[in-house]
């Protein structure tokens, strides 16, 4: 499953659409049983079927335009400086993935060789936010928190 975040940073990029259109589109595709809405906002994931997602990568006619469309949405989010991406939940977790997917393996051996104490130090915090979020709300009788991934 796939934070509903990332999908609203390509669709936002890809299509033009404003926040509201997006979400509005994500839920009626959701009770339409196109994809599958989990857990509840903000920490909502989106999920295809294993046949819908084969469908799709048979049907797009060049494998790498969808990677790429999200490199440079999530490049427009930080403004080309990594570091600094969204603690989204699929960002840090998949940048380097997609930036192989995109054919952009020359950069992606750039950022490995940029990537200073500084920056690290900051995804390092940006997890460990996350964790300690994910503790607060284990905590509390309220809310099942959020999942973190490594």
């Amino acid at each position: 499953a796939v934070p509903e975040a990332a999908i609203m940073t390509l669709w936002l990029h890809t299509n033009g659409l404003r926040p509201a259109t997006a979400e509005k589109l994500l839920v009626t595709l959701g009770k339409r049983s196109l994809l599958r809405l989990e857990g509840t906002v903000p920490d909502q994931r989106v999920r295809l079927h294993d046949l819908q997602h084969d469908y799709l990568r048979l049907a797009l006619k060049n494998a790498y335009a969808v990677p790429r469309e999200l490199v440079e949405a999530y490049r427009q989010k930080c403004g080309g400086q990594w570091h600094t991406g969204p603690n989204d939940g699929y960002y840090f977790e998949h940048l380097a993935y997609h930036l192989h997917q995109a054919g952009q393996t020359a950069e992606l051996h750039t950022l490995r060789q940029r990537l200073d104490p500084f920056a690290l130090a900051q995804i390092i915090d940006r997890k460990l936010e996350q964790i300690h979020a994910l503790a607060d709300r284990r905590l509390s009788p309220k809310s099942p928190g959020p999942s973190v991934t490594f």
